[in-house]
């Protein structure tokens, strides 16, 4: 009860201001108030026919500067349709733990988005809905009257290209509760409309995640904190968004091709976690017909088809494994990813002015292949807090650009071992992308020589901020002293360029001496001891070991635990000449590279 109060009594004061104002300019009448049945019929069903014959609607739902094909619109509305009939089952992201988490978040969702209108008159209806709601029983009358328009407010709100992720989440979930509360043949108004086309899809591909406790982590306490939605749910509104996107591109006088109408078909049946032999499929039959298209720009105001598949291509690509492989095999033909990037760097999301200046230099920059323009806006665009989408658009532009000009490789290969900002970015996006599998040998497996170089760059930086804390550590302690570290500071630096292994044989031979000497300080050494992983790095170091280096990021993983105890042979030894002592590391060197990575790497 004392919740109830709580949420009712922070938005009274809010909506009492602005509720007239708003009824007057944004809302659609028939969507919160009886009032526009008062020169109607009465009646239950005669209400509800109304309801859904379209009167009293602004027609805002969807652009209206563009003319859709009444033959595909309507053909794929009834498959979402008739996809959402066939499911049975009550929706995991319907029922009453969902639906109190909503109704908590409900002011949360209010006053961060005051300026958006129809969100905020569906906040005012969940809090008059109630707490309770899913436990209300509601008559015919009771759901025309006060559900009805909450769902087709709903739909209105998911409509909305300004709607955050969250919120659109948010709304999902609330519109499905409200469906799962209504017997289905009361909703069967909104059959085969383009105004309900976004939400059903939406519905249909959410309806198998339990949204409540996913928006509870969105929607913290603390605004420190942040948390992006799911990956699969992430894909699954994208997808939406795309295949809104191209009907909306659609005009009147073009019938589509068969084959494409085939494609977005397929699309729209696929699940939300989608089998990546599917998305291959899909993949594979997008390329086919994109080989037999003539890549020539169209004129301006004609339906490009070959445009919209490279939009659906791009997502493919960037959602799903095999389908990114065969995207990046079919951009080894220039005339191809050229033409990808024409229409990548024509897909640009708002910025701010400024963002967008500096964007569009390096975006020309690639398209004109000038490197001296690409380096400083790179830097710029990504030390600028970008979200994650355009971010990976940024690699997979430059990803293509590397294709094109193996210039550009070098370039940022050079850019990146002197920007530890820049790296520590880069290194960010692939870990939001690429979750454990951020590793070169990884992306060398995709054929990306990029982001191999990406990758590569990630691991370097991440062992040397790994050596400096175990540097200090093992300094305090008086195991190393500084200037036993000084002589070796320059070959010891993340981004050196030129023969390590000299100097850092070198390095090794002083620990060694350093133990010998000191052997009150290592007595009770043990495997476990930072020291035996700091010589780890320094061998890895020196050999540039990819292998080693990918065991070191799993400290608690069974690999790394073999080569301790191997190294702490070598280091807890008894005083060693320097040939025996070269020999002995020859010996941990030899057990490394003959390791079974497979085996090892099977069981993190």
């Amino acid at each position: 009860m004392t919740m109830r109060l709580t949420l009712l009594s922070l938005l009274i004061l809010s909506f009492v201001s602005s509720y007239f104002c708003y009824l007057d300019e944004e809302l659609e009448l028939p969507l919160l108030t009886d009032e526009v049945y008062s020169h109607s019929p009465t009646s239950a069903e005669n209400r509800l026919k109304h309801l859904y014959s379209g009167e009293g609607f602004s027609g805002s739902l969807v652009p209206t500067q563009t003319k859709i094909y009444n033959g595909i619109i309507n053909t794929l509305c009834e498959k979402v349709d008739q996809l959402l009939a066939s499911e049975t089952s009550t929706p995991k992201s319907a029922g009453p733990s969902n639906w109190k988490i909503y109704y908590g978040i409900a002011p949360k969702v209010f006053h961060q988005n005051t300026h958006i209108d129809k969100l905020c008159a569906l906040v005012h209806e969940v809090a008059r809905l109630g707490y309770e709601f899913t436990s209300t029983m509601y008559s015919s009358e009771n759901i025309v009257h006060h559900l009805l328009p909450c769902i087709n407010l709903a739909y209105s709100a998911l409509n909305l290209d300004s709607l955050g992720m969250r919120e659109r989440m948010w709304v999902v979930g609330v519109l499905s509760c409200l469906e799962s509360s209504i017997p289905k043949e009361m909703i069967s108004g909104l059959s085969g409309n383009i105004r309900f086309f976004r939400g059903k899809f939406e519905l249909l591909l959410l309806r198998g995640w339990p949204l409540g406790p996913t928006l509870e982590k969105m929607w913290p306490t603390s605004l420190e904190l942040k948390h992006y939605p799911p990956y699969s749910v992430l894909e699954a509104l994208l997808r939406v968004s795309l295949v809104n996107s191209v009907l909306h591109q659609m005009p009147t006088s073009i019938k589509p091709s068969p084959g494409f109408e085939a494609i977005l078909h397929l699309l729209l049946t696929l699940k939300m976690l989608i089998k990546e032999s599917n998305a291959l499929d899909l993949t594979k039959d997008i390329a086919a017909r994109l080989n037999e298209m003539p890549s020539s720009p169209r004129s301006a105001g004609v339906f490009d088809e070959g445009k919209v598949l490279i939009q659906i291509l791009l997502h493919l690509q960037e959602n799903h494994l095999p389908s990114k492989i065969h995207f990046l095999e079919l951009c080894k033909n220039h005339s191809m990813a050229q033409r990808v990037m024409e229409v990548d760097i024509g897909l640009e999301d708002t910025l701010s002015q400024n963002s967008k200046d500096i964007l569009q230099g390096l975006l020309m920059g690639i398209k004109k292949m000038k490197t001296d323009e690409i380096i400083p806006a790179l830097t710029k665009v990504l030390h600028e807090n970008k979200t994650i989408l355009q971010c990976r658009k940024l690699l997979r532009l430059l990803d293509l650009a590397n294709r094109q000009n193996s210039h550009y490789f070098y370039s940022l290969d050079t850019v990146l071992s002197d920007s530890i900002t820049l790296s520590q970015r880069i290194s960010w996006i692939l870990n939001e992308q690429y979750p454990n599998k951020n590793h070169p040998t990884f992306f060398r497996s995709l054929g990306s020589e990029f982001l191999t170089l990406c990758a590569r760059k990630t691991e370097e930086l991440t062992s040397f901020n790994r050596r400096k804390e175990i540097e200090n550590k093992l300094i305090s302690k008086g195991v190393l002293l500084p200037q036993n570290i000084e002589p070796f500071e320059r070959v010891l630096a993340w981004n050196f360029e030129g023969n390590r292994k000299p100097k850092l044989t070198e390095y090794l031979e002083t620990i060694h001496s350093k133990r010998s000497s000191s052997k009150n300080l290592w007595d009770a050494l043990r495997p476990t001891d930072p020291i035996v992983e700091y010589v780890i790095h320094i061998i890895c170091l020196k050999n540039k070991d990819e292998q080693l280096l990918a065991w070191l990021s799993h400290r608690n993983g069974p690999g790394f635990r073999q080569l301790s105890f191997k190294e702490f042979d070598i280091i807890n030894f008894s005083p060693l000449t320097r040939t025996s002592f070269e020999s002995r590391l020859q010996t941990f060197e030899k057990f490394n590279m003959h390791s079974n990575i497979d085996f090892i790497l099977g069981t993190w």
